[in-house]
């Protein structure tokens, strides 16, 4: 599929768009909490394309707005389970993270391609995990404040848990798979969006010149 380059690479307008993009990303970013019980699919997750893509394709503040809030929402619900703060070094790193995402989609969104876009998110996503990784050898005390800690933070990770190395895996696929679909959809949108307007100035132009 190629991508629209036109002056409306950002959908504009369309209440249902909106629409749409808000109730997939709120629902989307919810679904991160579901139980997975096997432990290969750990961060098997949505949430960073969601945030990378909706900046690319959602004008203004609500690219980063929609998905900020399913994430925020679905943490202060789940998170005192846990005995989680929202300001937590780790959590805060997290969101960091998405802010970076963030960042380079709003860059990519004027320089779009599938190139682009999946080399895009493929370098949020090790900065996901070089970020949150680095931010759990410092803050937790059972990995040694040394290289040798480091490495293991960011290879086999604390012990009695995934290694960090799926982590890696699972983020890499999950967001490389998830923002090829968002954008497979969202073009799709932008391509019916131009056809309607197409169809809008002939009828306009047939109506001035009768």
């Amino acid at each position: 599929m190629k991508l629209e380059t036109s002056t409306h690479s950002r959908p504009h307008k369309g209440l249902a768009f909106y629409l749409g993009a808000a109730t997939v990303i709120l629902a989307i970013g919810w679904s991160r909490y579901l139980p997975i019980e096997n432990s290969v699919l750990h961060n098997f997750s949505p949430v960073l394309a969601l945030f990378f893509c909706g900046a690319v394709y959602l004008r203004g503040s609500i690219g980063w707005l929609i998905p900020a809030v399913a994430v925020i929402g679905s943490d202060l619900a789940l998170n005192s389970t846990y005995g989680e703060s929202l300001f937590a070094p780790f959590m805060l790193a997290t969101y960091a993270s998405y802010g970076l995402a963030v960042f380079a989609g709003t860059y990519i969104a004027k320089r779009k391609s599938w190139t682009t876009l999946l080399g895009g998110v493929a370098g949020c996503s090790l900065l996901f995990y070089a970020v949150t990784c680095s931010c759990a050898w410092l803050y937790n005390p059972v990995y040694p404040k040394s290289i040798v800690g480091l490495w293991q933070a960011l290879t086999l990770g604390e012990p009695g848990y995934p290694p960090a190395y799926l982590f890696l895996r699972n983020s890499l696929l999950s967001d490389l798979l998830f923002t090829g679909a968002f954008a497979t959809v969202c073009e799709w949108a932008l391509a019916k969006q131009a056809q309607g307007d197409k169809t809008e100035e002939i009828a306009s132009a047939e109506a001035t010149s009768s």
